[in-house]
Order: C-alpha cells, then sequence, then structure tokens
C-alpha cells in the first residue's frame, strides 16, 4: 500500500479503543480485552487480513486470519529501522585502529554496535556510549582482521546491530589493507634521491670534513694572496 498511515492512540485511551473494535465485532484471533497493554511493545504493529463469504446455505463464514510483516514506528530508536547513510573511509589498515566517523538514522547509545564481518569471521568496532553523537553520528575504530598477513586487500561488510533483538543494518563495504613494512617511508626517501642521514654516519667520513676540504673554495677569495710566513 502506498501513502498508508497508522492512526496512533494516546496510552490513557487504549483500552477504550480496543473496547469500541470489540463491540463492532473486530476480535479475529478472540483475544478479548487487552488489559495489560504496558506488557506490550507499542511501537510496533502488524496490519491484520480478514476475509468472510457466504457459503451456498447463506451462512455467514470466516476465513483465518493473515497478518503483515511487523511495522515498525521509525520515531522510536528501540524499533526503528537501522540505517547507515555514510562513512568518512572505505579501507583501512589490517591491524586495526582507523578511526570512522558513521552518519546513522537515530539509534539508541546504550544499544547499538558496529559489526565487520566476513564469511565467518566476525568484530565489532571499538567505542564507547559517548561516541555517539546525538544518535545520529559514531565515532569508532576499527577491529583488527582475522589475518594481519595479507597479501592483498579483503574488502568485507559493516553494518548496525540493535543489541537487544539483534536486528542489523544494510551492510556497506569497507577493505582491509596489508601492513605497511615501511610505516616511515624510508624506501620512498631513497627512491626520491634524498639523502640517506644513518648512511653518511656510518660511511668513512660521517661528518664530511673531507667533502668540505675538497670543496672549491668562493671566487672572491683569489683576490687575496696568502700571508707570508
Amino acid at each position: 500500500f502506498s501513502n498508508l498511515g497508522i492512526q496512533c492512540v494516546k496510552k490513557k485511551e487504549i483500552e477504550a479503543a480496543i473496547e469500541k473494535k470489540l463491540q463492532l465485532g473486530i476480535d479475529p484471533f478472540k483475544a478479548g480485552s487487552l488489559k495489560n497493554h504496558q506488557e506490550v511493545d507499542m511501537n510496533v504493529v502488524r496490519i491484520c487480513f480478514q476475509a468472510s463469504y457466504k457459503d451456498s446455505s447463506g451462512q455467514t463464514r470466516h476465513l483465518s486470519p493473515v497478518l503483515s510483516e511487523p511495522i515498525f514506528d521509525k520515531k522510536s530508536t528501540n524499533t526503528s529501522e537501522l540505517r547507515i547513510c555514510r562513512m568518512n573511509k572505505e579501507s583501512g589498515p589490517c591491524t586495526g585502529g582507523e578511526e570512522l566517523y558513521l552518519l546513522c538514522d537515530k539509534v539508541q547509545k546504550e544499544d547499538i554496535a558496529v559489526v565487520f564481518r566476513k564469511e565467518t569471521w566476525e568484530a565489532r568496532a571499538d567505542f564507547s556510549q559517548a561516541d555517539v553523537h546525538r544518535q545520529v553520528a559514531i565515532v569508532f575504530k576499527t577491529p583488527p582482521y582475522q589475518h594481519l598477513e595479507l597479501a592483498e586487500p579483503v574488502e568485507v561488510e559493516v553494518f548496525l546491530q540493535r543489541l537487544t533483538d539483534s536486528v542489523c543494518s544494510e551492510s556497506f563495504r569497507f577493505t582491509y589493507l596489508p601492513k605497511d613494512h615501511d610505516a616511515y617511508g624510508v624506501n620512498v626517501k631513497r627512491k626520491r634521491g634524498m639523502p640517506d642521514v644513518l648512511e653518511e654516519l656510518s660511511g668513512s667520513d660521517p661528518y664530511g670534513i673531507e667533502a668540505k676540504r675538497r670543496k672549491k673554495p668562493p671566487g672572491y677569495m683569489d683576490h687575496f694572496a696568502p700571508l707570508p710566513a
């Protein structure tokens, strides 16, 4: 159904609304009055469909009721649909610890987890309740991948999971990268032709004295003759 709305009832009017439906004969499951509505989750409902027909003798017969899938209140963070809107990074080192920012629909800070998964492997991101900003953003650190000696990048799933009912969001892609064995860029500097200080210090002339002696003096020094001894 498109543009189908659900009319909400105030808590103090729940019992009266149910009694009115019972008077109209609307009770497909023969549930009767609902006295303990405090024990019912009022943030999720189902639509009940029931059809009836008259048989050849003119008697009304009712078919078994059929229920829709659960319909959640999008304004309730306890039951609303989980959704990742955006992440600021799509890749990071396989050792984990990469800080990411995630934008999402409203979540409960004490009832949410960010999960990384690849086939049978699964791990949760590291963050605290203080890292959930106004229910719509989470700052977290990536967990280390199951294998730290990667030969090539590995793509995994990232999704939100509500802890109380294990409901999950649709997943985003994240790529774990092999470890950087040249974290300080020494090899890159060598390729660029930059002097390697360690090599100079370990050579036969670590302080460059001989190099300074062999260096040609400035041109203006040619005008000055050496003093007699």
